[in-house]
This record gives structure tokens, sequence and C-alpha cells, in this order.
């Protein structure tokens, strides 16, 4: 079973979906479409392409395990017999180097942000938050206009006198429609896992009067792709790690979450309709230093991979 690493990408201006194999990334319609063309000569394969595997993140990931085979099968059939061209002399790949990986997001994502999953988060020696709750997980939204991808810039508002902490989440994708879903049933609605770093702003405390620490421009970096959820059979026994400019910061495991993922997705479906796309950052163990100006900050989650940001101060 090929693994796939399910990207959106821009070479000039467009965006495109596709899949990271070493250093290399495939457009996944385009590779079809050359996939289907060894077999059927026939017209309007492009169209076909489209049908099967389609070229938008929000409909890929609703097509569900039919299009994560046939991509599977069309990345081996292209990677074996060295094809880099598409029907029309198109390029099917490119390096790495040469494209920009965006948040793997599209316009309706609802960022769902679940807070004190970890008890390490909270072993500072300080009084417990107001309203904290051991029992139950915390809950608040990012919008989708404060996401940012890959090799981005976190600005730190020059209004924001105070520390900017960074923290990685594990983060699972929704791949179908669901309300009210039991927790014996969650399992269906997962797509797959991609990360979250939760840019938190540490000294501006008060949510009513003033801005959220964690709500901001640049706040909530994803990426740097998508992996299915069967190349993660245990999503609880991951490594979480961030690094600031080389430094280890967080060194922790989802082993240490005290809510299951599937209780996180019963929970807040209780309220919210979740959708294909939507996003469930499950928390961060906690961070020790603060993110300074010119930092990079580098996010790890086991098995998935490493977002990479920069951080800069706003003039």
């Amino acid at each position: 079973m090929r693994d796939l690493k399910i990207c959106l990408f821009t070479r000039d201006s467009e965006s495109r979906l596709g899949s990271v194999i070493d250093n290399q990334v495939y457009d996944l319609t385009l590779t079809y479409a050359a996939y289907i063309h060894a077999e059927n000569k026939g017209n309007n394969l492009y169209t076909l392409a489209k049908t099967i595997v389609p070229d938008t993140l929000e409909y890929f990931l609703l097509a569900g395990t039919h299009s994560i085979e046939q991509v599977r099968k069309s990345l081996d059939y292209v990677v074996s017999e060295k094809i880099t061209t598409g029907l029309q002399g198109e390029l099917i790949c490119h390096s790495l180097d040469e494209v920009r990986l965006l948040a793997p997001i599209h316009t309706g994502t609802k960022v769902i942000c679940f807070g004190d999953t970890f008890v390490s988060h909270y072993m500072t020696g300080k009084k417990l938050p107001e309203g904290f709750d051991e029992n139950h997980p915390g809950v608040f939204y990012k919008m989708s206009q404060v996401v940012v991808g890959m090799d981005d810039t976190i600005l730190i508002p020059k209004a924001h006198k105070g520390h900017v902490v960074g923290g990685t989440e594990l983060t699972v994708v929704i791949g179908k429609e669901g309300r009210n879903i039991g927790e014996d049933e969650a399992e269906d609605y997962i797509w797959g896992y991609t990360i979250m770093n939760d840019v938190t702003l540490r000294e501006q405390l008060n949510y009513m009067l003033g801005p959220t620490p964690k709500v901001f421009d640049t706040s909530a970096p994803i990426g740097p792709w998508i992996v299915p959820k069967d190349q993660i059979p245990n999503p609880l026994d991951l490594s979480l790690k961030l690094r600031i400019s080389g430094h280890l910061d967080q060194d922790g495991s989802t082993k240490l979450m005290k809510f299951p993922i599937a209780n996180l997705i019963s929970v807040i479906s209780k309220w919210h309709t979740l959708r294909p796309g939507d996003i469930l950052a499950t928390g961060d163990v906690g961070s020790k230093h603060p993110l300074n100006d010119q930092d990079v900050v580098e996010a790890e989650v086991g098995n998935i991979g490493v977002l990479r940001n920069y951080v800069k101060k706003e003039i």
C-alpha cells in the first residue's frame, strides 16, 4: 500500500490537489488521467479523471476510500513507469522546491480546537484557570482566515508586548457529514490526520474585552499535508514535538491525552454538524519557551511529518 500525503499546492496561481512522494509532488487529477490513458484511448479522459479523483479537496475527501484506492494505483503506475508528463505534455509532477504547499483546508472549513486535553498543560504550579473542568475538554474556534500553510510566516502583532508560544497538535480531518455522532461510530467520520501549530499570545487573557490569545492573523499554521487514517493505525500513540530554531521545546505523546478522539468527535457533534474538511485540533502538551522574531518553528507529529513556519514581529 502506497502511503499518501495529500496536499494543496500552487506552482503559479492555481491551487491543485496533489500527493508528495520523496521530493516530488504529483498532481492527482493529471496523474489519474495518465493512468487510465494506458488502458483507455477514448475521449474526455480529463473529465473522467475528475469524476473518479475530484480535483478539489472537499470533494476528494467526500469521495472516500474508492478515490484513495484509485490514487494509490495511479501513483504506483506513473512512478514505476517514470511518467512525468500528462496527455497534452503538461507536467504531472513538480519538485517541492518549485511549488508552494498551501494549508490543506477549503473555504468552508471549520477549525475546531480542543484544550485541557493534556494535564501537563497546567502543571506549572499555578492555579487552574477559572472554568477548568478536568472531566471535560475545553473548546474554542479559529476562523479559516487565520490559517497559514507550510513555510508561511507567523506574524506577531505589534500590539502584543508579551510572550508568544506554539503548540504541536494532532489534528483530525473529517471525511463525511454528521451530527450527534456516537463514540462507537466516530471512526467512520474520520478521513485522516494533519498537524496544527496552535500559536498563542500568552498575556492576552481578556477574552471579552480585547483580542483573544488564540485568534489573530496567522495564529493557525496547518499542514503540510493530510494522511489517510489507514496510515495511522493508532492515533493515540504518536510523538508530539515542537522545535524552536533547532531547540526542542515540546516532547510528548498522544498517549498522554485524557480524552479519546472518538469522545472529542462525539462531544462537538452535539453542537455542530461536521462536514468534509472540518478539522479538530486535539491539544498540545504545553510550551516551555516563547517564540521570538526570526525564529523557525517546527511542529512534528509522528507518522505524519513536520510543519515548518517562520516567525516575524510586526513592525
